[in-house]
Parts: C-alpha cells; sequence; structure tokens
C-alpha cells in the first residue's frame, strides 16, 4: 500500500485511479459508471450514456495516452436535444460527462484527492465532488469552479451539504493566475470531528462537527460516500455560455487517490510552537509524573524537544504527553508512557483557524477534544476543537526518507516515510542479526545500496543525514556510510577519515573533477568496533556543517563556502568521487534517516534514542 504523510499523520492508499492507458481508451469500468441521470440548478448540458451511438462516451471521456482522464464538454448542434433538467427541461447548450463510482467504491472517513486542470470559459462548472450512498443527498464538495465569470477564473468552492437544508461553503483564491493555467491538487481530510478543505495542500475551509450539532442540524458525514467527477455548462451559478466560451472544453484529471487514516510510519522530532511563537514545555524540564505541560519562550532544550511517535504518542524527556481528565479545561501534563492508554493517544489533524493561519491540531483521542494554549495561565489543556488560534500548533517535521535496514532478505531496503524512496542493494549486501540491533545490512567493503531516484534533500537548503553504523575493523582507507550523487561528487559523505582517524562530515568545493578544497569536521577519537550512532548537519542559515557523534557534538562546526545541490540518489554504503563510485563501507550500517531540516543538539539526541 502506498502512504503519505502531512507531518506524522499518515493515509494509507485504499484507491485510486491514475489513468495509466491508451489515448482514446474509456476509463476502467469496475471504476467509474457514467451516469445515466437528470441535472438540476438550471443546467445547460446533457451528460452521455455509456450506450449512447457514434462512440460519444469515448468521445466526451476518456484517456489521453499520457496518464490522464479528459473530460470533454461540445457544443450542441441538436435543436431537438432537449436537457433532462430537473427545474425546466430546454434545449441543451451543450453535451458533456459526468462520472460517478457508486456501487464500486464509497468510503466513510479519509482523504479525498484529485489533480485536476479546470477548462477556462464562461458558463463552464468543473467540480469533483462525492455524495452519500445511502441518503443520496449528503454531499461533499471538495471542488468546484465556475470558469471565467468576474474574478472567479482566480477561484475554487468546497462546501458542506446535509439533508436538513445544511450549506456551508467555502472559497480559496489562487495568489495569482487562474486555475486553469495548471494542474491543482485538490483535497477533503475527513476525521471524526472535523473535515478540512485544501488546494495545493494549503487548507482554507473547517468545517467542525459539535459547531454543526450546536446549530441543530445534522453532522452529514455518518455514511459512506461515492465519487464523482463532470463537467456542467450553465446553471444558476455559473450562468450559460456564451460566444466566448471555448468548445470543445476539457477538463484534465491527472489522478484520484482516497486514502484511510493509520498510524504514522516515522517519528517527527522536533519543537512544537503555537501561532505565538511559544513552544510546548514541559515544566522546569521535571520527569516526574504529573508534572504540567505549558507554553514558554522557545530555546531548542530537552524539555522542548518532541518525538509524535509511530504509536500514537507525544514524548519529551522519555515520558508521554498526557490528559487525564476528558472535561473542557482538563490539563495537560507528563507522565510514564503506558502502552494503548487512550490517555496519551493524539492524532494530528489538518485544521484552517483564519484566513491567514492555517496550522495543524492535536487531537486527544480519550477526551475528543483538542490541546489548546488556555485563555489565562501557561498550562495547556483540552478544549473542543474548533477553529481556535489556540488550537493551532506548528509541528516537528518528520524525515524525508527513512532506512531501517531491517528488511532481512532480498535487496530492495523499504523507505519507511512518505517518499517511498526504496533502495536497491547489489549483491555483495547481506543480512546479520545483531545483538543489540536485531536484523542490519551487512557491507562487505566492495557493494553498496541506492535509491532508485533523486534527491532525497535538497543539499543546497538545511538537512540532517543519521545512521547507526559497525565498522568490521579500523579501516586503512576512506569509508562512507551515507552520501547523495552529484554528476562528479557526492554532496555530502558521512564517513569514517582515514588521514583524521575519526569520523568526519565532508561536502566538496563543487561538482567537478578533482574539486580544489572541501569543508569538512570531525570528531576527535578514533572509531570503534561497536555501533556508533553518526548525524552530519548543514545549517543553511550560518551556512556550516556539523557532526554528532553518539548524540554528542563532535570537532568544531564549519563554513561552507558554495552548498550546491546534488541532484542524484542517496546512497548507502558508497561515496562518490570523480563520477565513480567509491569509499565502500566494510561492517553494519542501520536506520539510516534524512531530514529537510538541521536539526538541533536535542533533537538529535531525541534521534539517537
Amino acid at each position: 500500500m502506498e502512504s503519505r504523510s502531512s507531518g506524522p499523520t499518515t493515509w494509507e492508499l485504499t484507491w485510486s485511479d491514475e489513468f495509466s492507458g491508451a489515448a482514446g481508451t474509456l476509463p476502467r469500468a469496475d471504476k467509474w459508471n457514467f451516469y445515466e441521470g437528470g441535472v438540476g440548478n438550471n443546467e445547460l448540458e446533457r451528460y452521455v450514456k455509456l450506450g449512447d451511438p457514434d462512440g460519444a462516451a469515448q468521445k466526451h471521456a476518456s484517456l489521453d495516452g499520457d496518464g490522464h482522464l479528459v473530460i470533454t464538454a461540445y457544443k450542441n448542434t441538436d435543436p431537438n436535444l432537449r436537457c433532462p433538467n430537473q427545474e425546466s427541461p430546454t434545449v441543451c447548450a451543450a453535451t458533456s460527462a459526468r462520472l460517478d463510482t457508486f456501487g464500486k467504491f464509497s468510503q466513510q472517513g479519509g482523504r479525498f484527492e484529485a489533480r485536476i486542470k479546470v477548462p477556462d470559459g464562461r458558463g463552464l462548472w468543473p467540480a469533483f465532488w462525492a455524495k452519500g450512498t445511502g441518503t443520496r443527498v449528503n454531499e461533499i464538495d471538495v471542488m468546484e469552479q465556475i470558469g471565467n465569470r468576474g474574478s472567479e477564473a482566480g477561484r475554487a468552492h468546497s462546501a458542506l451539504h446535509g439533508t436538513d437544508d445544511l450549506h456551508l461553503n467555502g472559497t480559496y483564491t489562487l495568489p495569482s493566475g487562474k486555475f486553469a493555467d495548471d494542474y491543482h491538487l485538490f483535497a477533503a481530510d475527513w476525521y471524526p470531528d472535523h473535515i478540512n478543505y485544501s488546494v495545493d495542500g494549503v487548507s482554507y475551509h473547517t468545517i467542525y462537527r459539535n459547531a454543526v450539532e450546536q446549530s441543530g442540524r445534522k453532522w452529514p458525514l455518518v455514511e459512506d460516500f461515492y465519487l464523482i467527477l463532470n463537467l456542467a455548462v450553465g446553471g444558476d451559478w455559473p450562468g450559460p455560455p456564451d460566444e466566448t466560451t471555448p468548445f470543445p472544453s476539457r477538463m484534465y484529471i491527472d489522478y484520484v487517490r482516497v486514502f484511510k487514516a493509520t498510524t504514522p510510519l516515522v517519528d517527527a522530532i522536533g519543537a512544537i510552537t503555537n501561532h505565538n511563537d511559544q513552544c510546548v514545555d514541559v515544566a522546569a524540564a521535571g520527569t516526574a509524573d504529573g508534572t504540567a505541560v505549558q507554553q514558554y519562550a522557545c530555546n531548542r532544550t530537552g524539555a522542548q524537544t518532541w518525538t509524535l511517535a509511530t504509536d500514537g504518542t507525544v514524548r519529551a524527556l522519555g515520558k508521554c504527553l498526557t490528559v487525564l481528565g476528558g472535561a473542557a479545561g482538563s490539563g495537560a501534563e507528563l507522565r510514564t508512557c503506558a502502552s494503548g492508554a487512550d490517555t496519551q493517544q493524539w492524532r494530528v489533524e489538518a485544521a484552517a483557524q483564519s484566513a491567514t493561519v492555517k496550522m495543524a491540531q492535536l487531537y486527544h483521542l480519550a477526551s475528543a477534544k483538542c490541546l489548546q494554549v488556555p485563555s489565562t495561565g501557561s498550562r495547556l489543556e483540552v478544549r473542543e476543537c474548533g477553529p481556535a488560534l489556540a488550537q493551532g500548533w506548528s509541528l516537528p517535521t518528520a524525515p524525508t526518507g527513512r532506512w531501517k535496514l531491517d528488511d532481512g532478505a532480498g535487496t530492495t531496503v523499504k523507505d519507511a516515510s512518505r517518499n517511498a524512496a526504496h533502495a536497491t542493494c547489489a549483491s555483495g549486501v547481506t543480512w546479520a542479526n545483531d545483538a543489540a540491533r536485531g536484523t542490519v545490512a551487512q557491507f562487505d567493503g566492495s557493494r553498496s545500496c541506492a535509491t532508485a531516484t533523486g534527491p532525497v534533500v535538497d543539499t543546497s537548503k538545511s538537512f540532517t543525514v543519521s545512521a547507526w553504523v559497525k565498522l568490521t575493523a579500523t579501516p586503512t582507507r576512506n569509508v562512507t556510510a551515507v552520501s547523495q550523487d552529484g554528476v562528479q561528487q557526492s554532496g555530502f559523505y558521512l564517513q569514517y577519515s582515514r588521514s583524521m582517524n575519526a569520523w568526519g562530515f565532508t561536502r566538496m568545493s563543487a561538482d567537478v573533477a578533482n574539486p580544489a578544497n572541501n569543508t569538512s569536521t570531525y570528531g576527535t577519537s578514533p572509531p570503534t568496533t561497536g555501533w556508533t550512532h553518526l548525524a552530519g548537519v548543514y545549517n543553511a542559515t550560518d551556512r556550516t556543517v556539523r557532526l554528532y557523534v553518539d548524540g554528542a557534538p563532535a570537532g568544531t562546526p564549519v563554513t561552507v563556502a558554495n552548498a550546491w545541490s546534488a541532484t542524484g540518489p542517496l546512497a548507502i554504503g558508497h561515496g562518490k568521487w570523480n563520477g565513480a563510485r567509491t569509499d565502500f563501507f566494510p561492517g553494519q550500517i542501520s536506520d539510516v534517516q534524512a531530514w529537510p531540516v538541521a536539526l538541533g543538539p536535542e533533537e538529535v539526541r531525541a534521534l539517537r534514542r
């Protein structure tokens, strides 16, 4: 299964259509139906049916051979073609197509997304939406776009509709340009307590269950929903097409994907900050059960270094963020982690607190409330989830790659992160059982592993790489644990230096043959043949490289003159010099991680733990 993650929240793919196939192919019959009913809203199109003559279905909805579904609206030239409009049947302005998954796929909860390029024209009404399988009235509008009427060319709309006249609408406006200019990702993240709409990853419209129910209306998201794609023409909202409307007009769909929520696959480590740039903090760095968790000025200490773990807990100082009470206002505290305790279970949820603040929420499973800053005092508490600035959190970044190297068989090393940048190992890389770390990869000093594509990190910007390593013996040459390929050189080398007889983190001055110099920082102690945790950090703010050995700073930070971008694969067990692989690692490697940020000392310590 494919997984995608937003911070530590993971979505697991349950259904998709990537629209691969030959040009002119109909959409897959096991996934899509051609809609055969009437239309509403005084729309002016007639939707073709699968059995219509002259290949009408294929003409109006088919694959383009480049991985897209194309829904096409044609101008109607038949004066006798009547639109099955529910308000008043009239002569159609156009013919088009509407597809749905009713009876073939539906789901309750999760993430519904599609990457779409809409047509540009007055009176056009493309949409990606979903309806309840039982009521056929409850409705999620993930995207509606109404052509170029007025300023609408740069706007997309979302909505939630229910059986008791519930209509809650939202609008997203592009910073510049028109939606018809390019593809955009439209998504709805549906949680038990709210639904959040986003465009290109930017949240803009959040609707909460408790607010709907407190208004006296029913929450409509209580059933399975099926998917719908269509290109309508005319109607009450966009108005009719006119002489400027281009026909045929085409709606391009790159893919449609549906996910369900699942536990995260990788830990995220770092500070948790609120909209006031205050940090979630363990009071006085106390570790006693019941120590208050508060907001405090950020200082990057261990009391503010949190791990959003794969088991659903949020941890600092070796203990778990806990709320024991279920009532609004119950305080947050630190307690010994207890396996499976709901009072220590948290879920990261996407939300939009205001037009300008779009931060995640931390949903507490036991109380069904959200973590927030109190109106008075500093101790954090839980309250009913809602569009409150006090509930908005900026969360730690998850790694862009994590290769545990515990696969145990074959030549593929799985990447547990959302990017799924799996690595392939040469036949000389084998598997071993280690008493301390379990299954690990064994490197013979002449073979290595590399991802299929790159880059995993942008080496021109801040990044961190780390690995557990164990040498067979003290090497008689340079050996590299982790690197990322450029054309001629690696963008970095996390390695052992024979001349220094120490671990080091190195960057070459340029991606050219025989570069004039390099920038390196080295530890001060010779390596051992036991397990060692290495972390190399490049901080683009001060342009320095730093090395950590077993969680402690090693050597002196050194300034990098030219932080060039290595765009090739990430390599485990070799470096690159003058276009060739070299410095093959002899020994064992475990748990390689790559991060798109410069981790601080406390975060590296937490990473080692």
